[in-house]
């Protein structure tokens, strides 16, 4: 495999599945091994000789969330209410910081 690291439950499925590809084992002690159905052992079977390995890690992995915020800016938001807005609950702080943003961006 190369370039591509599983974890030790990951090799496992890999290695039932590449044994279900070659025959060595059937559908049904594939599904009873893997804690699957047959109908998911057959998707992951038919994934597998599509794209190889590949079929066990998460299409997501390795990506930036959209939503996630930059940890720079966390810092500053914790900062700001430590020093400046202590005495303010955190929903009237909030609403200091979503007007600093609206601020900030037009």
């Amino acid at each position: 495999m190369k370039g591509i690291e599983l974890d030790i439950m990951k090799q496992v499925k890999l290695e039932v599945i590449k044994g279900l590809s070659n025959k060595l084992h059937d559908i049904n002690t594939s599904a009873e091994t893997l804690g699957w159905s047959k109908k998911h052992t057959y998707r992951k079977l038919k994934e597998y000789k599509k794209i190889g390995p590949k079929a066990f890690i998460h299409k997501n992995t390795g990506k930036i969330p959209r939503n996630k915020i930059d940890h720079d800016i966390k810092e500053k938001i914790i900062s700001l209410y430590n020093l400046k807005y202590y005495d303010f609950s955190m929903l009237d702080y909030w609403e200091i910081v979503e007007k600093i943003k609206l601020a900030i961006l037009h």
